[in-house]
Order: C-alpha cells, then sequence, then structure tokens
C-alpha cells in the first residue's frame, strides 16, 4: 500500500530528546492547512500515486487544537470529497475523548505513540509526557473498537486497528525490557503493529545502543500477533 505520510506541522510544545521536531531543535519549521492536506491527498489519489493518507503531526497550541485539525483533515477528505482511500490518523493521547471518536470514525486505523519502553525513560527523556494517559488512550480505543464491532448498528470506529511507535536507541534501555514492553502492548491492546524507530540521536548514541535498534527491529517482528 503506497501512503502519502505527512505531518501536518513539525512545530511542537514537547521538547522530547528523542525527537528531531523537538521544541528545542534547530530544524526548519512548516505547517500545512488542514485544506492544504486534503487537496495534496487528492491529488496524488486521482493520479492513482497513493492508496491513502498516513497524517501525524507535533503539537501545537493544544492537545484538541491540533487533534482537531487532524479531524478535520479526514473528515473532509471523506465527506467533501467521497475519499475511499485509507486514512491513517496519529492520535493525541490527552485529546477529549469526543474528538478521538471523531478520528475513529473517519480513519480506517488510528496510532497513539507509547513513545518509550518504560516509564523510567519516558521521565528522563520526556517529562511532559504520561505514560498513564498514553496506556488510557490506548485503552479507550480498543474499548470502542470493541463496542463497534459488537454492534452491527452503531457507527464503524476504526476497522483497521490500532497501532503504536516506540523509540529505541535512546537511551540503555536492554532488549528484554523493550521486547517485553511489545509483548505486552500486544496483549493489552490489541494492536495491530508495534512500530520501532530509532532515536533522533542515534548517530550519537553510543554503540551498544545502535546495535540494539537493529536487534529489536528483527525481534519484535516475530512476536507480532495476528488477530
Amino acid at each position: 500500500m503506497w501512503l502519502l505520510k505527512i505531518l501536518l506541522t513539525n512545530f511542537c510544545l514537547y521538547d522530547c530528546q528523542y525527537c528531531v521536531n523537538c521544541r528545542s531543535s534547530n530544524v526548519l519549521r512548516a505547517r500545512f492547512t488542514p485544506d492544504e492536506v486534503v487537496t495534496l491527498t487528492m491529488d496524488f489519489y486521482r493520479c492513482n500515486c497513493i492508496d491513502g493518507l498516513f497524517l501525524s503531526s507535533g503539537v501545537i497550541c493544544s492537545s484538541n487544537y491540533t487533534m482537531k485539525q487532524l479531524v478535520l483533515v479526514a473528515k473532509t477528505l471523506r465527506q467533501k470529497h467521497g475519499f475511499r482511500g485509507y486514512i491513517h490518523l496519529k492520535t493525541i493521547p490527552d485529546a477529549d475523548d469526543e474528538l478521538i471518536e471523531q478520528a475513529g470514525r473517519y480513519a480506517d486505523r488510528l496510532s497513539v505513540n507509547i513513545e518509550l519502553p518504560t516509564e523510567i525513560s519516558l521521565a528522563k527523556l520526556a517529562p511532559k509526557k504520561s505514560g498513564h494517559t498514553i496506556k488510557l488512550a490506548m485503552g479507550n480505543s480498543r474499548a470502542a473498537s470493541e463496542e463497534s464491532e459488537a454492534e452491527p448498528r452503531a457507527p464503524r470506529f476504526a476497522p483497521a486497528g490500532q497501532s503504536t511507535q516506540m523509540i529505541v536507541s535512546a537511551d540503555e534501555t536492554d532488549d528484554r525490557t523493550i521486547l517485553g514492553a511489545a509483548e505486552t502492548l500486544y496483549g493489552s491492546y490489541q494492536l495491530k503493529r508495534v512500530y520501532i524507530r530509532r532515536s533522533a540521536r542515534y548517530r550519537t548514541a553510543p554503540r551498544a545502543c545502535r546495535r540494539m535498534h537493529h536487534r529489536c527491529c528483527a525481534s519484535i517482528g516475530c512476536i507480532r500477533p495476528t488477530f
């Protein structure tokens, strides 16, 4: 499947040390409007260049504001343009439940980043984020999906399920802990995939951390269940 994978913006309120777009990072910043993303997606789709959209964003103004912008893109594609392609939306963990429900109505798949394998790593490298809030959002998405499946007349909710992304090589968390975290996520939230991504500081990380990234990418694929 060919997807247009873009950020609504790489501006971000957070200063996560493993992210290339963190607040303190000296990178060029850019921002699309929702209408620009819709136009870009439809232009590529009509030319048969893509099968769908994968849309994420840095957090700007507030979690709810950012989530509203993401939902607006998906809603406009579906309702105004009759878009039948695949839509994957990254959700903001502490956005209002109503916004997540709307996202699940228009998107095929939702995902919320678990960020790091342990609460200790998260507290050290992204102290403004909460592992509890992230997992609560995952649990709510799972519950909404199960409710939709159980009631045929209920509005659909992310029929392709949910996934997450975990950063490795950001610190010296060992392989066993990383793989254990991934296995727990699969079992607890019925995730379709735990994606592994290396830290933005991969090149300056200790060699052991860099090797860990390659080992975990191979190993997590072996434990991925099929639902």
